[in-house]
């Protein structure tokens, strides 16, 4: 299996790469709120061009944490929220979904999934994946970037001899598969239980601005109340949505997998 600060068994190798990581986010992500705002922003706009209109609710998060991820990670967005992404990054986000589950399964089979990677060059939806997260490697190294970000250390961090080159490889598609993926199937849970239990938009003052956004200091929760501020949201009319049959299709992988869900926003009558 690759060598990686989530793979290792090197007891020594980890302490001092998980140093390196450490100092990494507290350099990089000092000033992460505001950049994470930009991108809320961008969401409360694309929702906001679908008032009324059914979406995945899927698309819409998955989309969200993975631009939030990208400039944070990289120094620059992948554009999944503005529509600006590419079809190569489009690719490989589908190629990240359908491959997740296949990956889940053989992690309980490390040999196996060991093979899978040595041989990740020439078969399978990993092998797109592997390119894609080298050019990303290539792209960060080039970049002039004043801002600082998460792997722009790790790069500083890290010999550039082909071992060193693999671990940047490997821990690139950690940063992107681990960071996006947790984010994108937390928001969904929390957006599908607002639709489910509607009363609780009025019972929790979401209503009520500054005062509860003020309160919001956990970036994560400040995106639900933003969203659930100017929103309503709810199943698509004539949707009997049925939460322990909505539940009991949560893949178990990387994270829980949430169920693919339509749902529907719509403008609040006044924000007071």
């Amino acid at each position: 299996m690759e060598t990686s600060v989530n793979t290792t068994r090197d007891r020594e190798f980890h302490k001092k790469r998980r140093k390196v990581w450490d100092n990494a986010f507290k350099k990089s992500l000092a000033d992460y709120a505001p950049r994470i705002d930009e991108f809320t922003e961008q969401l409360l706009v694309r929702i906001a061009r679908n008032v009324g209109r059914q979406i995945v609710l899927n698309d819409i998060c998955i989309h969200y944490s993975y631009d939030v991820m990208s400039p944070l990670a990289f120094g620059d967005s992948m554009g999944f929220i503005k529509g600006d992404s590419d079809d190569i990054a489009k690719s490989v986000l589908d190629n990240i979904q359908k491959g997740v589950d296949a990956i889940g399964l053989l992690l309980h089979v490390p040999w196996l999934m060991g093979l899978l990677t040595t041989f990740s060059w020439a078969i399978g939806p990993m092998r797109q994946w592997n390119e894609y997260s080298g050019e990303l490697v290539v792209l960060r190294k080039k970049m002039k970037n004043p801002k600082p970000d998460l792997f722009g250390h790790l790069l500083e961090n890290t010999e550039d001899t082909a071992a060193g080159r693999s671990l940047l490889n490997s821990e690139c598609r950690l940063i992107v598969g681990a960071g996006s993926d947790t984010t994108a199937t937390a928001l969904t849970f929390l957006f599908v239980h607002l639709a489910l239990y509607p009363e609780w938009l009025h019972e929790r003052n979401f209503v009520r601005a500054n005062e509860f956004l003020n309160a919001a200091m956990m970036e994560l929760r400040s995106v639900v109340v933003r969203v659930a501020h100017k929103f309503d949201i709810a199943f698509p009319r004539d949707t009997v949505f049925d939460p322990v049959e909505y539940f009991s299709r949560v893949k178990d992988h990387f994270v829980a997998g949430a169920p693919r869900q339509e749902i529907v926003f719509s403008r609040r009558s006044s924000n007071t």
